[in-house]
């Protein structure tokens, strides 16, 4: 379970912030680094699973990408 809290805007995230994020109909939880220098978005999978990957968006690529909102609370259940 998570809690997501949303925003008003991309200056409220920080580098290391758990965002969900929307691109097309797909969403995913990752981490959000911001790197103006690059003009570049990536989320980083907090997995060791190969099956995510990060993914980076240039910033005049992000017209279809939404971030939802900033995840403040979540569990995790050990096995």
């Amino acid at each position: 379970m998570i809690a997501v809290k949303k925003y008003k805007s991309l200056q409220e995230l920080c580098d290391g912030d758990i965002v969900i994020f929307q691109d097309g109909g797909d969403m995913s939880v990752k981490r959000y680094y911001n790197s103006p220098k690059n003009r570049t978005i990536t989320f980083n999978p907090d997995s060791s699973d190969t099956r995510f990957y990060p993914i980076t968006y240039r910033y005049e690529d992000l017209d279809d990408i939404r971030i939802l909102g900033k995840v403040v609370v979540y569990t995790v259940n050990l096995r």
